[in-house]
C-alpha cells in the first residue's frame, strides 16, 4: 500500500494541522486514504482506552469507518517523549516494533496511507534508533512541515540535510504559520523557498478557530495525489 509520511521541524509545529487538512482534501476528492498516527504521547482514557487529541481529529474525519486503534495503535498517557513513556510501562520502541504494529493497523483496500510522524526526525525510539531510521526502512516519501518561528531555518536545513543523507525522498514542504506577528515572516518563507529544492505544498495561516476544511483550502494536493495513484498502479 502506498503512503506518505508527515514529518516536521519539531513537536507542536503543525503536523496534525496539515495532516487533517490533507486527509480531508483527499477524501473530498474521492481518494480513500487511511490516516495513521502510529505513536502519540499525551492521552486521556476514554471508554477504557487512551486517546490522543490529535489522533482523535483523524478519527472524526473517517466518521467511524476506521477504528481508533487502527489510527493510533500506540498511545501513551504522559505527554513526554514516547520512548520514555513506553519505558515507564516496561515497553521498548524500535523500528521493528513500529513496522509490526503498522502492519497490523493497516486497513485493507485503502488507496493510500497518510502517516503522521512523531516529534522531529531525530526523535529517539530507543538509545540506538530514531524515527528517521524508521522512515528510511519503510521507504515512503515525506512531506516536511515547517512551524514558522525563530530557529526554524536552522532546523529545516539540518533536517533536509539528514533526509538527503539517508536518500529519503521529499515530496515538498509546508509553511505553517504559528504566529502571524512573527518578525520577518515573509522573508523567512522566501529564504526557505529559495533554499529548498522541493516545492511548497501549502502555506497555512494561523487559523483561529482551526478547522480541517479551512486548512484544506491552503493545500496543493496534486503532487501528493499523483504519488499515491502512481504507486497504487504499480504491479
Amino acid at each position: 500500500m502506498p503512503g506518505v509520511i508527515i514529518v516536521g521541524t519539531d513537536t507542536e509545529v503543525g503536523k496534525t494541522c496539515f495532516g487533517v487538512g490533507l486527509v480531508h482534501k483527499l477524501l473530498s476528492y474521492g481518494l480513500d486514504v487511511q490516516p495513521l498516527k502510529l505513536i502519540a504521547a499525551g492521552g486521556q482514557e476514554v471508554n477504557g482506552i487512551f486517546k490522543n487529541e490529535d489522533a482523535a481529529a483523524y478519527e472524526v474525519l473517517v466518521q467511524g469507518k476506521i477504528p481508533y486503534e487502527n489510527i493510533n495503535p500506540l498511545c501513551y498517557q504522559p505527554a513526554i517523549s514516547p520512548h520514555l513513556a513506553a519505558a515507564e510501562l516496561g515497553e521498548r520502541l524500535s523500528v521493528e516494533r513500529l513496522l509490526t504494529v503498522m502492519k497490523t493497523s493497516l486497513v485493507a483496500d485503502k488507496e493510500g496511507v497518510i502517516l503522521e510522524g512523531v516529534g522531529g526526525l531525530m526523535q529517539p525510539l530507543n538509545h540506538q534508533e530514531t524515527f528517521l531510521d524508521f522512515i528510511r526502512v519503510l521507504g515512503w516519501p515525506v512531506i516536511f512541515v515547517v512551524g514558522l518561528r525563530l530557529g526554524c531555518l536552522n532546523h529545516t536545513l539540518l533536517s533536509m540535510k539528514a533526509l538527503r543523507h539517508e536518500n529519503i525522498a521529499c515530496l515538498g514542504w509546508v509553511a505553517n504559520i504559528l504566529d502571524e506577528k512573527m518578525p520577518y515572516l515573509a522573508e523567512n518563507i522566501d529564504t526557505l523557498t529559495e533554499s529548498l529544492s522541493v516545492p511548497l505544498l501549502a502555506k497555512i495561516p494561523y487559523l483561529t478557530p482551526f478547522s480541517c476544511e479551512k486548512a484544506a483550502e491552503y493545500i496543493y494536493a496534486a503532487q501528493i495525489i499523483k504519488h499515491l495513484r502512481v504507486a497504487t498502479a504499480r504491479p
